[in-house]
């Protein structure tokens, strides 16, 4: 597949000797030559990316619903803090009745 690239033809000796120990551990590896390998590791890195795309979609919705349930308790502590602020009035409105009437 490569044996007529011009870029082979400018390699020097230890340049081929490495080409040739890389492809040797490529094919222990399974691989028919470095174009395989690339391909290989273009749908592995595709995958990490779908992957982490689907995992910050997931993390987002996750936030979404916090950030919906911490409205929600606010909403909440709010409602209690007037309840609170109504039952003091009310008891300190009993206690003058019984100022005045005991």
């Amino acid at each position: 597949m490569y044996d007529n690239s011009p870029d082979l033809m400018r390699l020097t000796n230890r340049q081929m000797f490495w080409c040739s120990v890389c492809n040797y551990f490529l094919n222990l590896a399974g691989y028919r030559n470095i174009a395989d390998y690339a391909d290989h590791a273009k749908h592995l890195s595709r995958e990490l990316w779908y992957s982490y795309n689907k995992s910050t979609r997931e993390c987002h919705a996750m936030l979404v619903a916090l950030d919906a349930k911490n409205k929600e308790l606010h909403k909440t502590i709010k409602a209690l803090r007037v309840e609170r602020s109504n039952l003091a009035d009310a008891l300190h409105d009993l206690k003058k009745q019984e100022a005045t009437n005991g």
